[in-house]
């Protein structure tokens, strides 16, 4: 009895870009539904899927040319693990905001401005790297280790920020936009670990790049590629859930 043959690597890119324009469509709906309250989370989340469609199209055909790919094709790769981190802390301020109606918003609004630089910045230094390595430069390697270190930090931080977030009060309504905001939270916190596994994967890579393991195929489809397309799932489930959270706010406030 013969183990089962692993897909190659052409054939995995078909796949994911098959599966992100079928992973764009409910994430647009949330876009969509979600309206402004949720436009940072939908739209990082809309921005991930793009980039992820465009990256395997890119890759698709450098594998049809016979080519590597290039610079181009690496940061498409690496510069998705911003939109995802982005994605869920979007969503957990949406959810925060609408659970709370006590927030001091204007704070809140400080450290999602804060924490997006802070990524945005981390991913900027991984890109410098990856061009750096391609030019020979043996700082671009230390310059990756940095921006990944740093997102790492950023999931912890995340991680943390959603587990106080559940912190509940007497004020918090069975129905309207407080239960939607439980229902966004707990959406997140269930997609935690699987953006841990994609930014762990990412890390090892950048950490040993020549390793057997985080350059084997297998590894790779269980602890990067799966994972983030399920935590896309995972948040886009409860985005669905919560669709109607716009205009419940319309009425609340009216």
């Amino acid at each position: 009895m013969y183990p089962p043959r692993v897909a190659d690597p052409k054939s995995l890119v078909i796949a994911s870009l098959a599966i992100y324009l079928l992973l764009l469509q409910p994430v647009t709906y949330c876009l969509w539904k979600h309206g402004k309250r949720g436009l940072l989370g939908w739209m990082a989340l809309h921005s991930l899927c793009v980039i992820r469609i465009v990256g395997n199209a890119v890759q698709l055909n450098a594998y049809n040319n016979h080519s590597t790919g290039g610079v181009a094709t690496l940061i498409l790769q690496s510069v998705g693990l911003s939109p995802l981190i982005l994605g869920a802390v979007g969503i957990l301020h949406e959810a925060r905001r609408s659970r709370d109606p006590t927030l001091n918003r204007k704070f809140e609004w400080i450290l999602v401005i804060q924490y997006h630089l802070t990524v945005i910045a981390a991913m900027v230094l991984v890109i410098i790297g990856i061009v750096k390595l391609q030019d020979g430069a043996s700082v671009g390697n230390v310059l990756m280790k940095v921006g990944m270190g740093v997102v790492l930090a950023c999931w912890a931080i995340l991680a943390v920020w959603t587990l106080l977030s559940f912190r509940s009060s007497q004020e918090y309504a069975a129905g309207g936009p407080p239960a939607d905001g439980t229902k966004l939270l707990h959406g997140v916190a269930a997609a935690l670990p699987l953006i841990a596994l994609r930014e762990i994967f990412a890390a090892g890579s950048s950490y040993g790049p020549s390793s057997s393991f985080t350059s084997s195929l297998a590894v790779k489809i269980c602890l990067s590629v799966v994972p983030e397309m399920l935590s896309i799932i995972v948040l886009s489930v409860a985005g669905i859930r919560t669709r109607g959270i716009a205009n419940k706010f319309q009425r609340t406030t009216k």
